[in-house]
């Protein structure tokens, strides 16, 4: 179980469903479908969308939002993409990062999870998977802060 620097708090599964549940609570106060987050290059790295995710699947906060924490998780969540609606998340991720985020996704209903086949090595195979689940992720979805 992780814990965050400076407390004693370890950042589990139910921390996770909590700061999720805060996220999904905010998108009826801006009567969005959901929340996009794309990271890394994708996102054309967005901060926001960046520091969002490092809050939601990484556990940072204060300061660490702002570029600290595990270099190499961050560096993972940079391949993430999440759509959160108020009744479930879509999720693309690397399998070494949905491995890594596995034990603190386990209490997320309706998780819907795209991950790049097993089988291949093909980078442009790896981004047409993404793009293509890139497009069922928002299927259904007509408003986006």
């Amino acid at each position: 179980m992780d814990v965050l620097p400076g407390t004693a708090l370890p950042y589990d599964s139910l921390a996770a469903l909590q700061r999720l549940h805060r996220l999904q609570d905010a998108l009826s106060k801006f009567g969005a479908d959901g929340l996009l987050l794309i990271g890394g290059v994708d996102g054309r790295n967005d901060p926001r969308s960046d520091e969002t995710i490092g809050w939601l699947l990484a556990g940072l906060s204060g300061r660490e939002v702002f570029g600290g924490g595990d270099s190499k998780l961050r560096l993972l969540l940079e391949e993430a993409v999440l759509v959160i609606a108020a009744d479930e998340v879509c999720m693309y991720a690397t399998r070494e990062l949905y491995e890594t985020l596995l034990p603190r996704l386990g209490l997320w209903q309706r998780l819907r999870l795209w991950t790049p086949p097993r089988d291949t090595t093909d980078a442009e195979a790896v981004e047409a998977h993404k793009a293509r689940a890139f497009v069922q992720m928002l299927s259904g979805l007509t408003r986006l802060p």
